[in-house]
């Protein structure tokens, strides 16, 4: 799971193994006062995420992942009407698939 530094909390990284049996690459808040970074998970997150590693560039697929919640968002409309929660999610993946279709033409016309 990737969150931004809003999420930074040790019991985030804590919940995120233990209920979804996932890793979550949520960089450490920094604090102009100087205080540590404390537990086990935020120290990890803090020391890799400034080093270049794997997680440093998995942390990169979530600007993308914005940008296209985004671009979905702007396009399409932030709303999503209906009764039952089952349309509701019918339409959120309808729209996912349009927006997608439209990039792979774009890409395809464009040539990407």
């Amino acid at each position: 799971m990737v969150a931004d530094k809003g999420y930074d909390a040790e019991y985030v990284h804590k919940m995120v193994r233990k209920y979804l049996d996932a890793e979550a690459v949520i960089p450490a808040r920094t604090f102009r006062n100087g205080t540590r970074t404390r537990g086990v998970n935020r120290n990890r997150m803090k020391r890799e995420l400034t080093e270049g590693t794997e997680l440093k560039s998995t942390y990169g697929i979530r600007a993308i992942a914005e940008t296209v919640n985004s671009m979905i968002k702007r396009v399409l409309g932030e709303v999503l009407a209906g009764r039952k929660e089952e349309t509701r999610h019918a339409k959120a993946r309808f729209r996912c698939i349009v927006t997608t279709s439209g990039l792979v033409w774009k890409c395809q016309v464009r040539g990407c």
